[in-house]
């Protein structure tokens, strides 16, 4: 009887096992008709109109970075040209994720990183660090397992979490209520380190009235947006902390002994390194060449007289990275063709965009997105809109009228707008750079 007993429970307990076990992926596949595999760093596979993830307990803990750029926007009846935002080119972000393993479980989780404890014992310490670093977006049942890796289903996170659609942007774009129905995933392509994401949002605009401007009539419009979903370097810069006002900034409260928090300004700045092979150069003084150049692609959609004179602009900025030491440090040139490179995507992260926008906007912009644990400056898409030359020729008659009679044509020479096209991108660049204004 006791043997009885003892097979009857150890029979339990290996149908509980077998029971809570999972499929591993190529099983949970296998009563598929059709799956579209897209190798990547994470795995991706289509079927049956879903989407899956197979994550490697490798990224496990590891922060990603997404990105948002509006490849097409709708014709719009309210469209307000004192929006900067709302135009093709135009880079939402950046937004970040990691995962964490919970038995079968993927915790797709928001990591804080505006507070640093270097004293762990302190009072005040102890008090922000039962808030924890991390923050919960969503729970992700696990699918299947390999041995190494675990499968999620991300079909509807990718369609309709705002961490990926237009959502987190809407109230400043003025666009409405998206139609869920309507979304689409056109196309996945993954690389090593990067997933790239073409998507299609429909949203429905209401009528509202604002004073001294006319209801405009509600409206149905479709946004074509590439999505970028990157995995930051494993080790962030050291941060430097700024001690004047002259660059752009992220802050964090630092918790040092029994001190309430000291808050720091870490600068902004380009992750330039140098080659192991050329250290000792760089160290004599020599000019060497960084490891990743800064290199900016310019919109096709630019007028081609101006292309020259932003290629110059943008090198202009290079005599003062020879002053830090580094040759060919900045760069910038058109957009490759599908034909010269298949894998170039302007909604791409690791590609700074100069992106021209028609438009009766007088402005341009330069911005300075950034990763929160160091600083650094890891995705850039410059706009330019097309009047601001209209800005440029007042300025340069009310400034320069008294002593150039070419200020005072209607239309400027070719050779003068060159020059103001240049002045403009040239300060665009330093606000990349990570430089304020200095109103000099």
């Amino acid at each position: 009887m006791l043997k009885g007993i003892i097979g009857a429970i150890f029979l339990a307990v290996v149908c509980t096992c077998l029971y809570g076990q999972q499929p591993d992926i190529a099983a949970f596949f296998k009563e598929e008709a059709s799956v579209e595999v897209i190798p990547g760093m994470f795995t991706t596979y289509r079927s049956n109109g879903r989407i899956y993830w197979e994550v490697p307990d490798s990224l496990i803990g590891r922060e990603f970075v997404v990105t948002t750029t509006i490849l097409a926007a709708p014709a719009r009846p309210d469209r307000d040209m004192e929006k900067k935002f709302g135009y093709s080119g135009d880079m939402i972000g950046p937004v970040f994720f990691s995962f964490r393993k919970h038995g079968n479980e993927l915790w797709m989780l928001d990591p804080q990183h505006e507070r640093v404890i270097e004293d762990p014992e302190g009072v005040y310490a102890k008090i922000a660090a039962r808030r924890g670093n991390e923050r919960l977006y969503k729970i992700l049942p696990v699918k299947a397992k390999n041995p190494e890796s675990n499968l999620v289903e991300i079909g509807e996170v990718l369609k309709d979490f705002p961490l990926f659609t237009l959502d987190i942007v809407s109230f400043d774009l003025l666009i409405g209520t998206r139609l869920r129905e309507k979304d689409c995933i056109k196309e996945i392509k993954g690389f090593d380190n990067r997933l790239l994401i073409h998507a299609t949002r429909t949203y429905q605009s209401s009528s509202m009235g604002m004073r001294g401007k006319p209801v405009a009539p509600p409206y149905i419009g479709d946004w074509d947006t590439g999505i970028c979903i990157k995995l930051l370097s494993k080790e962030p810069l050291d941060p430097v902390f700024a001690n004047t006002e002259a660059y752009f900034v992220i802050d964090k409260n630092y918790f040092q002994g029994d001190q309430p928090a000291d808050r720091k300004a870490v600068i902004k700045r380009w992750r330039l390194e140098i080659r192991p092979e050329d250290e000792e150069k760089y160290m004599k003084g020599e000019l060497v060449e960084p490891i990743q150049p800064i290199i900016f692609y310019i919109d096709r959609n630019t007028p081609e007289k101006y292309i020259g004179c932003i290629i110059e602009a943008v090198r202009d900025w290079r005599p003062a990275f020879e002053k830090a030491g580094f040759k060919n440090a900045i760069d910038a040139r058109l957009v490759p063709t599908v034909e010269e490179d298949s894998d170039f995507s302007i909604y791409d992260s690791s590609y700074p965009f100069i992106s021209w926008k028609i438009s009766g906007q007088n402005n341009a912009y330069g911005p300075t997105p950034c990763e929160p644990r160091s600083g650094e400056i890891i995705a850039c898409h410059i706009g330019i809109f097309s009047s601001v030359l209209n800005l440029e020729q007042k300025w340069y008659f009310a400034q320069c009228g008294a002593n150039d009679p070419q200020a005072w044509n209607i239309e400027l020479p070719d050779s003068l707008q060159y020059e103001q096209i240049k002045k403009v991108l040239t300060h665009e660049v330093g606000h990349t750079l990570g430089l304020k204004h200095n109103f000099r």
